[in-house]
């Protein structure tokens, strides 16, 4: 191996590293200090949106930080 690849190597185990031990704090330190607004535009007709439902009802019911908003389109559809 040569001296290139060595150096080419090492930088890239410290930038692996730099992204696994720093990254995850910041992104963690705002996730908590914010909550999220999480808007899911629905019709009732709409199949595609009826197998999408219970995952955004578990997402609103398991994560205190998220709140889930449903806004059903069919019906009123100025929103």
């Amino acid at each position: 191996m040569t001296l290139f690849q060595r150096c080419l190597r090492f930088l890239n185990v410290l930038a692996a590293a730099y992204l696994l031990v720093f990254i995850p704090f910041q992104i963690g330190a705002s996730a908590d200090e914010v909550g999220l607004d999480v808007y899911f535009f629905y019709s009732d007709t709409c199949p595609h949106c009826a197998r999408q439902d219970p995952l955004m009802k578990d997402i609103d019911q398991h994560n205190e930080d998220v709140d889930v908003h449903f806004l059903e389109v069919s019906r009123n559809p100025q929103v």
